[in-house]
């Protein structure tokens, strides 16, 4: 289960469907577009993402968060732990936001 996170001026929460208003906010900007490794650059492809971003989270293979900008209570990106190494103790972050 992805735990909840928090910093001083950023809250990183658990991604559900319930996010995805505020990520279509968000999620067609051309500054995270550039960034993305699928296209989204519909609803559906936003949605068939965050729903694969589950996906890969029951598998163990995904940690994904949604950035909260705390100050304003808007979410500002996503962030996510992948490529997990066991065996070395490594992972990769990815993290996409617009301020």
């Amino acid at each position: 289960m992805t735990p909840l996170l928090e910093g001083v001026r950023i809250r990183l929460e658990p991604m559900t469907l319930e996010h995805l208003p505020a990520l279509e906010k968000i999620a067609f900007d051309e500054r995270i577009l550039r960034y993305m490794t699928a296209p989204v650059a519909t609803p559906e492809q936003l949605r068939a993402w965050l729903e694969a971003s589950s996906k890969a989270e029951a598998d163990g293979t995904v940690v994904p968060w949604v950035t909260v900008l705390k100050a304003e209570n808007r979410v500002i990106g996503t962030t996510r732990f992948l490529d997990f190494d066991k065996a070395n103790g490594l992972l990769e972050r990815g993290t996409i936001e617009v301020a």
